[in-house]
């Protein structure tokens, strides 16, 4: 037997924080000390490092054991359900101390014995002698002696709980006795003193789950299901069953089944649409892929904490997006439908509908290497998402939530549709609304990952020898808090120093907050729940369906693959009947224009769009728009500028002028910031393109003060990225797009900073294609050797260099596409021909009379795109030219009547950019129409002539 190391004298005082009773030890000390107080028998030693750490907490484990409590008369396994209890704790238990464990063998590792590394750490477990350690590190004292006293109280409260109810529980929960109690295990995140949801086993196999706060909100939210079933067309949903108990409660456990057929799958989405639909008129969140239970054909909601969820906080409206805000009021806001979390190198859908079980997520977690040996070290790997049982299965596989958007739309649009007819009852004093307006919600104030990030940080050694240094470091959760939940921040460090996760609730009624032990933090929330729930009930109709109507079906195709642009198929669609005359192209360009004028989210001073974008050619994302020129503001902008142009039509104009009223205060904060404008870039779709835009703008809407000053700020920022090096070249991304660009906004303001970026844009583009850079003599023209060619004939051409225009003819030798089947602008043959063109090469005769016409309208590689060739051959009056832009423009009116505007996202998802969606659709038009007045965007034109005679639709 060891021999016991006592407790110094007040050895518990540095973890006691200011305004804590000082004069007795506090608990936690208590417990330690008894535990610690009896001899132990000798470590040996185990098959991993958890197994030793474990064994030097043993006496910990040991006092919580004998301190659990199974009431008379209740059936328990003991020793089983000790063993899960203990086996959990221990995780909870060796995750706290292995910082520290670490840190004390590295100082010990000149007294350590042994051969190997391995035997070396095992003679340190051996000598660790926990009471010493415990007193060095009394916070860390703290922290252990919680965690297992909070776990006793948790466990025999349930056990007391499961006595009294045992009867309930089997008349109304599971049918039949269940037997014995064998398991026990906590799940999800512990609240109010280290109380979580726990799962009880019994012998004959049945399970139930114990809640340990009220579920009051359960039984409320079925009766709101009953009476929607009652009144909805199609397949009823189901909810969970609950034994309401005061303060707590019992619910059923929900099982993962697979589905029959496939009829039952679509019955499947149906109803998760219908869920969808109530979630959403109810302001529920938190709908993420564990919360929810495919049960064969039912999605059953197994969480409903957070239904009439408050907005927590309102907009800064000196930098709020109009398109932010209608994304955090709408379906997307449950976390139901598919939603990737971004970190540097990985996204995972963690959402109802998706859910990635070990997909690696942006949040990094705390690991070793070389564990289990004296060389062990901490190291940081992603986190990995833990999936669920939320996904239907059909034949051993996973249901693919995109494959059935038709059903889940079918059955957002009953459930929508019934409470909107039935508005009035929905509402009513005895409606489903009033039945839920004295029930309580959890408020989440912030990511649950956050506050596990700061306790997992917390247990850093140099944090636990004191308490006020462990205090000041989760107070800076202050560093991101907004001023209107300052006041919760210190109840929140309350509730991590006793181990858990902070929880607020509210009641529906109220703009007050409670805490975790029952303060009233009066004030906190801009509107009351129920007066957010009411107003949502009054708008939904027409605009707001047809809104999440839109935003569902991007969620869904969200989930499709990324990766480059892929080439369109060929057209099957008829070529219109009528000739397509100016007049006819511009009709059909405002009915687009219209369409977008009508998207446009309005607010805060300015207006932007929502969209379907492809970040990092890595996965698809339902955002706000960015402010860059192909696929964000300022394309859309330059589009409806142009159109307000040609026709004289105000409201197009205000919509553009409107969408840039951000610009400025974004421009600001990237030139402040080196690396921002390095990650933004100076290309095409970054810097470049929006100095495009800029000047085009001001030629055709303005002139606006602002937009020069813009314009300069840009221009000074590229200049300083330049000066810096390294930039890459591509059309799209660095050097060629941004040459292009600056000497199409030299040639339309005269700016001088323009006139030397070029200048110093095309030394560095010849320095890149002399050495051969990597990719730079590849095909393409946004990514490859075609739009590094063009700029360099651009420039040549516009300051007599011949060496320019030597290298760019050499860039754009090369003929095709890289791939035979792709005709579009950004890596097809319509790249290669444009740039072609600049060269002075003529390509094969037949190549346009061959080119089949394509499904995709949009620019970038559509049929919009593939014949801009054709217009610079009609403009250097080629034979034939003529006859193939007519030709074109007889396709793109006639897919239009027919399929409607298909741009390039997947699902042929309506989005609005100017490069794949309505804006460069409708701009592609009057290029059709009258391309002598406007300038191709492709090749980053400047404008023909600012004299354009005004049209009346």
């Amino acid at each position: 037997m060891s021999a016991v190391t006592a407790f110094p004298p007040g050895w518990w005082a540095p973890a006691v924080l200011p305004g804590e009773p000082a004069g007795r030890p506090p608990a936690w000390a208590v417990f330690v000390a008894d535990a610690l107080r009896r001899p132990t028998g000798p470590r040996t030693p185990a098959a991993t490092w958890h197994a030793a750490f474990t064994g030097v907490l043993r006496p910990l484990l040991a006092e919580v054991d004998s301190r659990l409590l199974v009431p008379a008369g209740l059936p328990v396994d003991r020793a089983a359900v000790s063993a899960d209890v203990l086996g959990q704790l221990a995780e909870n238990l060796v995750r706290q101390v292995a910082r520290t464990f670490v840190a004390e063998m590295h100082r010990a590792a000149d007294r350590l014995g042994g051969a190997t590394p391995g035997e070396r750490f095992d003679d340190f477990v051996r000598g660790l002698d926990l009471t010493r350690t415990l007193t060095a590190y009394p916070v860390l004292a703290r922290i252990l002696g919680d965690a297992c006293r909070h776990r006793v109280d948790a466990v025999n409260e349930t056990l007391v709980h499961l006595a009294r109810d045992r009867p309930a529980i089997t008349a109304k929960l599971l049918g039949t006795d269940p037997g014995l109690l064998t398991g026990l295990r906590f799940g999800g995140d512990l609240h109010h003193r280290g109380r979580g949801v726990s799962l009880l086993r019994f012998g004959d196999g049945s399970r139930i789950v114990h809640r340990p706060r009220p579920v009051d909100l359960y039984r409320r939210f079925a009766d709101t299901v009953a009476w929607l079933n009652q009144r909805m067309p199609g397949p009823a949903l189901r909810t969970v069953q609950v034994l309401e108990r005061d303060g707590y409660g019992w619910i059923e456990y929900v099982t993962h089944q697979p589905c029959a057929d496939d009829e039952a799958v679509r019955r499947f989405y149906l109803r998760q649409g219908a869920l969808l639909a109530l979630l959403y008129a109810l302001d529920g969140t938190d709908v993420h892929c564990e919360n929810l239970i495919a049960a064969a054909d039912q999605p059953v909601l197994c969480d409903v904490e957070t239904l009439l969820h408050p907005r927590v906080s309102g907009p800064d409206p000196a930098h709020a997006d109009p398109a932010a805000e209608v994304i955090a009021r709408s379906v997307c806001r449950t976390a139901l439908l598919p939603m990737r979390m971004w970190g540097d190198d990985s996204s995972v859908d963690l959402s109802g509908l998706g859910g990635e079980a070990g997909a690696p997520m942006a949040l990094q977690i705390a690991d070793w290497s070389d564990p289990g040996t004296d060389r062990m070290r901490l190291i940081r790997r992603p986190a990995t998402a833990p999936g669920g049982r939320n996904r239907p299965y059909l034949h051993g596989r996973a249901a693919e939530p995109r494959d059935h958007a038709s059903a889940l739309r079918a059955g957002f649009a009953a459930a929508y549709d019934t409470i909107v007819a039935y508005r009035d009852q929905w509402c009513a004093p005895d409606g489903p609304l009033h039945g839920l307006a004295t029930a309580r919600t959890r408020v989440v104030v912030r990511a649950t990952a956050q506050y596990g990030v700061l306790l997992d940080e917390s247990t850093h050694p140099e944090l636990l020898r004191r308490a006020v240094d462990r205090d000041a470091y989760l107070g800076g959760l202050c560093d991101d808090t907004v001023d209107g939940l300052r006041p919760l921040l210190r109840h929140e460090v309350d509730d991590l120093w006793r181990g858990d996760v902070p929880i607020f609730t509210a009641r529906a009624g109220d703009r007050a907050l409670w805490t975790a032990d029952g303060v009233r933090v009066p004030e906190v929330l801009p509107v009351t729940p129920w007066e957010s729930v009411a107003a949502k009930a009054a708008a939904l109709g027409g605009p707001d369906r047809r809104t999440q109507d839109w935003l569902i079906t991007a969620a869904l195709a969200s989930r499709a693959p990324g990766g480059p642009h892929r080439p369109s198929r060929p057209h099957p669609s008829p070529a219109a009947s009528m000739t397509p005359d100016p007049e006819l192209l511009l009709a059909a360009a405002c009915g687009l224009a219209d369409d977008i004028v009508s998207r446009a989210a309005t607010g805060f001073g300015r207006n932007n769009w929502i969209a379907l974008e492809l970040v990092d050619d890595a996965r698809w994302a339902v955002l706000p728009m960015g402010a860059g020129l192909p696929y964000g503001y300022c394309g859309v902008a330059l589009a409806l500028a142009q159109l307000g142009r040609l026709t004289g039509t105000a409201r197009y104009t205000e919509t553009a002028v409107g969408a840039l009223a951000g610009l400025p205060a974004l421009l600001d904060s990237i030139a402040a910031e080196p690396e921002h404008v390095a990650a933004v870039g100076v290309g095409l779709a970054g810097l470049g393109g929006i100095c495009y835009a800029l000047a085009r703008l001001d030629a055709l809407a303005g002139p606006v003060p602002e937009w020069r000053t813009s314009l300069d700020i840009a221009l000074h920022a590229m200049a300083g990225a330049a000066d810096r090096g390294g930039l890459p070249w591509s059309y799209h991304d660095g050097l060629a797009g941004g040459l292009t660009a600056v000497l199409a906004v030299e040639q339309e303001t005269g700016h001088p900073v323009a006139a030397g970026l070029a200048d110093g844009f095309a030394a560095h583009l010849r320095d890149a294609a002399r050495r051969d850079a990597p990719g730079i003599t590849g095909p393409g023209f946004a990514h490859g050797a075609h739009g590094a060619g063009f700029a360099l004939l651009r420039y040549g051409v516009r300051r007599s260099d011949p060496l320019a225009t030597e290298t760019g003819r050499r860039l754009v030798a090369p003929a095709g596409s890289g791939t035979d089947q792709d005709q579009g602008w950004c890596r097809g043959t319509a790249g290669w021909e444009l740039a072609g063109q600049a060269a002075g090469l003529t390509p094969p005769a037949d190549t346009r009379v061959r080119r089949r016409p394509l499904a995709d309208l949009s620019l970038c590689h559509g049929e919009l795109g593939a014949v801009e060739p054709a217009l610079q051959a009609r403009a250097a009056g080629e034979p034939g030219a003529a006859a193939e832009v007519e030709r074109c423009a007889r396709q793109v009116l006639g897919g239009l009547d027919r399929y409607g505007p298909r741009g390039a996202s997947p699902g042929e998802v309506t989005t609005t950019g100017l490069f794949d969606g309505l804006a460069g659709i409708s701009y592609g038009l009057v290029r059709l129409a009258f391309p002598d007045e406007v300038p191709a965007v492709l090749r980053l034109e400047p404008g023909h002539s600012m004299s354009t005679k005004r049209r009346q639709k």
